[in-house]
């Protein structure tokens, strides 16, 4: 053991492997950071998030966001199936994005909001829209 110390103590040169990982380590931790803080910012999005049953079948979703931008929805019937895209009403970038959602099952769907200029790295929260009878007006 007394020789490993000495060994240490008389090496004037830098330790790459311990450099390596700490370059490494700090870059993992830097980028774990920055999508948290992303995600973290981009929480408020479902905070103007609406849905209008038109009838038990249809519904409109809509969402407000600070840029102008294409907005469109995931669909489906499994919370961790969301297997189709439903872009907004409007062909024109704006912050007001209305949706119009078809064939939804009596047991309701699945949706997450999203936008085209939008990062990959954010996670987007999964919504449930169900009709329900007792709120519905005619």
């Amino acid at each position: 053991m007394k020789r490993v110390f000495d060994y240490f103590k008389k090496s004037k040169k830098p330790n790459k492997i311990g450099w390596i990982l700490f370059v490494v380590s700090t870059f993992v931790v830097g980028l774990v950071a920055s999508i948290f803080l992303y995600n973290y910012q981009e929480k408020d999005r479902n905070a103007t998030f609406e849905v209008t049953f038109l009838d038990p079948h249809q519904a409109i979703v809509f969402w407000t966001t600070e840029q102008k931008t294409i907005g469109f929805i995931k669909y489906g019937e499994e919370e961790n199936t969301l297997d189709q895209e439903i872009y907004q009403t409007s062909s024109e970038p704006g912050t007001v994005h209305a949706v119009v959602v078809e064939n939804i099952p009596l047991e309701g769907g699945y949706i997450s909001l999203h936008n085209e200029s939008e990062s990959p790295f954010l996670f987007t929260q999964v919504q449930r829209i169900v009709f329900d009878a007792t709120t519905y007006l005619e």
